[in-house]
This record gives C-alpha cells, sequence and structure tokens, in this order.
C-alpha cells in the first residue's frame, strides 16, 4: 500500500453538494454561542502552546466556522486567516472577530473546491489547523492543507463513537450507523508514506445538543444515507422512533467521542 491507493479509496464523499451549505447555515446560530477556547480549558489549543515553536506571523484555520479558534489563534499570530464553506458561520467569526477586535481575514469557500489564485491559497502559512471540521474530509482535502503550510498542522477529527440515538435511527430506518473506523487510519498512512512524522494524543469527549426532529432526522440522513431520502416504510419507522425519544419539541441527542489530535512539521 501507498499513498496512491490512499488517494483512490479516501475520496470527497459527497464533492458539490450544496446541501453542506444549507446544513452548516441552520448550525450557525448554535455554534456561535461556543467560547473562545483557551489553553488552560481546550487540549487543542493546549496541545498547541506546548508543541509550537516556530515563526508567528501567519495562522490559518480551515473549515473556521463561527471562528473561536481564529480568535484563539490571533492572540498567539501576528495575522490569522480563516475560511469555511457556510457564509452564516463566517457572519458570525466576523461579528465574533469585531468584537474581540481581531483583524482576521475570513474567505467563504469550500476548501476542497477552493480554486488557485484564490487569496487564501495565495501564501505559506507557519500554522494551519483544522479543528473538528469536515472541510478534511479526503487525501485531496488532507494534501491541499500540506501545500500551503511552511511550519507545523494540527487537525483534530472525532473517532470512535458512542451515540445510542444515532444507534437507534440507524436501526429504524435500516441503515448502517456512521463509521469512523477508517478515518484516522487513513490520516496517519497517507502522512507517513508523504514523509511525514505525525504524532497523536487522545481524549475522550461527551457532546451533548438538542435538536428538533426535523433537524435531527437530515443530519442522520446525511451521514448515514448521503442525504438521500428513505423509502416510505423506513421513513415511517424512522419517524416514529424519532417522535418516541421527543420532549416538548425537542430531542437530546448524548455521545460519548474519542478525539483524536493529530500534528506534525511540514
Amino acid at each position: 500500500m501507498g499513498a496512491d491507493e490512499i488517494r483512490e479509496r479516501w475520496r470527497h464523499p459527497n464533492p458539490g453538494d450544496s446541501d453542506d451549505v444549507k446544513h452548516w447555515n441552520s448550525l450557525a446560530s448554535n455554534f456561535s454561542k461556543y467560547a473562545v477556547p483557551s489553553a488552560r480549558s481546550d487540549k487543542f489549543m493546549a496541545l498547541i502552546d506546548g508543541t509550537y515553536k516556530g515563526r508567528r506571523q501567519y495562522a490559518l484555520d480551515v473549515g473556521c466556522g463561527a471562528g473561536q479558534y481564529s480568535i484563539a489563534l490571533a492572540a498567539r499570530f501576528r495575522h490569522v486567516y480563516g475560511t469555511d464553506i457556510s457564509e452564516a458561520m463566517i457572519d458570525c467569526a466576523r461579528g465574533l472577530a469585531s468584537k474581540k477586535k481581531c483583524d482576521i481575514t475570513y474567505e467563504i469557500g469550500d476548501w476542497a473546491s477552493l480554486p488557485e489564485g484564490n487569496p487564501i491559497l495565495s501564501r505559506k502559512y507557519d500554522i494551519v489547523i483544522g479543528h473538528m471540521t469536515p472541510a478534511i474530509n479526503s487525501a485531496e482535502t488532507l494534501e491541499k492543507m500540506i501545500s500551503v503550510c511552511r511550519g507545523m498542522c494540527y487537525l483534530a477529527k472525532p473517532t470512535r463513537r458512542k451515540d445510542a440515538i444515532a444507534d437507534g435511527f440507524a436501526e429504524a430506518a435500516g441503515l448502517e450507523p456512521r463509521d469512523n473506523n477508517d478515518l484516522i487510519p487513513n490520516i496517519l498512512s497517507l502522512l507517513w508514506y508523504l514523509g511525514y512524522n505525525p504524532c497523536t494524543q487522545y481524549w475522550s469527549n461527551h457532546w451533548g445538543m438538542e435538536r428538533n426532529p426535523t433537524e435531527l432526522k437530515n443530519y442522520f440522513l446525511r451521514i448515514m444515507n448521503s442525504g438521500k431520502p428513505l423509502g416510505p416504510y423506513a421513513d415511517r419507522r424512522a419517524d416514529e422512533y424519532l417522535e418516541s425519544i421527543t420532549v416538548d419539541g425537542t430531542i437530546k441527542e448524548d455521545a460519548d467521542v474519542l478525539i483524536a489530535n493529530i500534528y506534525w512539521r511540514v
């Protein structure tokens, strides 16, 4: 096995999917409520502070979401850039940067399809991060991350996950639960074959989120069925399951997730 084999098997799952934008736009207001992380409160920022010893000129936040990690980087680097597929997320990020009086350059765009000549791709960055972002979802997007870095890359990804509600939905709908078991082997193997020496830090986290049944159903269909609708029988079973766990119009989803923080020098 080599890099070409990994490139062949680890491809963008839904290239050009316009539903990606709608999905992340719908979550922007929730994501904007998260606090700006610090090294004391956040293992990813603690990892950066403990291992990054290079220049502190330019930083890039790939899949920056509502901008909290961009803000954290702004206290450590001369200028920070961020990119995200969601216009609503970027609006939140710009608002947060203005509130915190941080000079951060944000660009709306899909990391997988940013063309050559895009301002984000016009320079090399001392540090490039991707924190829990689906923007790094293929060999191509990981190699693009590397191509704009001249220092260190940091990537946080969810791995094994225990989620009773997701499992219940999958069983009711006749789908396979989402499986991230190939993600970390693909990332680490590709980095190794490209000549890098990736380091990995694992830690457990508990996620809790409240959504209405329609939002949760659409989310599960995206990750389990590529956004495709179910057949009539499976659709009815899925709706009945979600209705059975709905309280006052919302469903509280709890999940225990193993997070992998991966970092390497370019």
